[in-house]
């Protein structure tokens, strides 16, 4: 955050892969906020919101 090339941060996907995996290649890990069964990851949430809680104005503020 404090690298002025830093342009922003996000999580690309909001639910896991399906359990059988993608179609293309198999990938069925979590990469998603929630599980399949549409339960939370609550940890990595919890991290995502302290990181952009403060993210503008700890950039912005110097």
């Amino acid at each position: 955050m404090d690298n002025p090339y830093f342009v922003g941060a996000h999580w690309f996907q909001y639910l896991d892969s399906p359990a059988t995996g993608r179609a293309w290649d198999g990938e069925n890990y979590n990469v998603g906020f929630v599980t399949i069964a549409d339960q939370p990851y609550t940890k990595l949430i919890e991290a995502a919101k302290a990181f952009n809680k403060g993210l503008y104005q700890n950039r912005f503020s110097k």
